[in-house]
């Protein structure tokens, strides 16, 4: 037995909807769970779930047209073969001659009858009413977007979870219609939009410390852990010590990279201020939340990344010649304002090297 959808009461005053978008097409297989359209009322635009698992057999509603609240706008058949007899009853002729149009004959036109259509006709139709676009006679994905936007002029077609994404996110919507967004807007085209946009927010923030001071600080740890430790998993622990108490994370991995002449590392470390910097080894660069490069036994005075994706903190060591040997260590935090404001930023850059001077507050 195949399923009624009907039109949806999405507010108490409503009367009727309009379907923005199918998100499915004829003869999909569909689950309870999946979205199957978008409907917009005159306060919001809200995604409806099937509510079946099945196929869909048959779309009633028509888009950007009211339609009553409680009207049937799709059935959802239980199988294939059901799903298969409603289409076939959709796409037959009429059988009754009285009413199939291939039966029925046609009556000549009297003088009469034309004097009258003339009258009644404009001596002219528009193009656009007179003949399809001439690029494509089939509706294209654009089309009921753009129609969307002619029709409601000033409103926002988004669905709730991009809504709520956008604000998460800090994406502007009214603005990213504005330049040419498509409506109605779901949540992956939010995503996209923040994927395309977060790099043009990326911040950087510099420190320096001794490298005297980071040098006593290893010197603690390798004293402790009885084993030699580079100087970038030190960074690393106090890193990740830092960022955890500033965004309040539960697990932290930190990926390790170190260029020079004496050692290269690659590395991911699990939680190492929490778990102890021997035992905090994982396989996977992916699962990778913060990244701290040394590039300070390189001639390199510093770098700049393209794009950052996650905060990246570059520890560099400014010299006029190679052959200078430097005495402090610049530390450089990269990140995009969506995951660490300006303000933040700079606050847990000071955290970082307050903790390379007073080491013992790791402890507190």
């Amino acid at each position: 037995m195949a399923h009624s959808i009907i039109m949806p009461a999405l507010g108490m005053t409503q009367n009727t909807g309009i379907i923005v978008l199918w998100h499915k097409k004829l003869g999909d297989k569909v689950t309870a769970n999946d979205i199957l359209l978008d409907v917009e009322t005159d306060k919001s635009t809200m995604e409806v779930e099937a509510g079946y698992d099945g196929i869909l057999a048959s779309i009633k509603g028509a888009v950007n047209v009211p339609i009553d609240v409680g009207d049937v706008i799709a059935l959802i058949a239980e199988n294939d073969d059901e799903a298969q007899k409603i289409m076939t009853q959709n796409a037959e002729p009429p059988t009754n001659p009285l009413t199939n149009p291939a039966t029925i004959a046609k009556p000549a036109i009297q003088p009469s009858m034309m004097a009258i259509t003339k009258k009644r006709s404009p001596a002219k139709r528009p193009p656009a009413v007179a003949k399809a676009p001439s690029k494509n006679d089939a509706p294209t994905d654009d089309a009921p977007k753009n129609d969307a936007r002619q029709q409601y002029d000033g409103k926002i077609l988004i669905s709730p979870k991009a809504r709520k994404l956008a604000k998460t996110r800090g994406i502007n919507v009214q603005q990213a219609v504005q330049k040419g967004l498509k409506m109605p807007i779901h949540v992956a085209d939010i995503e996209n939009l923040a994927s395309a946009t977060r790099y043009d927010n990326q911040l950087a923030v510099s420190a320096c410390v001794t490298i005297q001071k980071l040098a006593e600080l290893r010197n603690m740890v390798m004293a402790y852990n009885n084993q030699e430790i580079a100087l970038s998993f030190i960074v690393a622990h106090i890193f990740c010590h830092c960022y955890r108490h500033m965004k309040g994370r539960e697990n932290i991995n930190v990926h390790v990279q170190t260029f020079g002449e004496q050692q290269n590392i690659d590395i991911v470390l699990d939680n190492p201020d929490l778990s102890g910097l021997a035992d905090a080894r994982v396989e996977s660069k992916e699962q990778a939340d913060i990244i701290v490069v040394d590039i300070s036994q390189t001639s390199l005075n510093n770098m700049k990344p393209t794009h950052v994706e996650i905060p990246l903190l570059i520890m560099s060591a400014p010299k006029y010649h190679k052959s200078e040997r430097a005495q402090h260590i610049r530390l450089t935090l990269w990140c995009y304002e969506q995951d660490l404001a300006m303000n933040q930023a700079i606050d847990l850059l000071e955290y970082i090297n307050e903790m390379i001077d007073e080491p013992l507050l790791l402890l507190l």
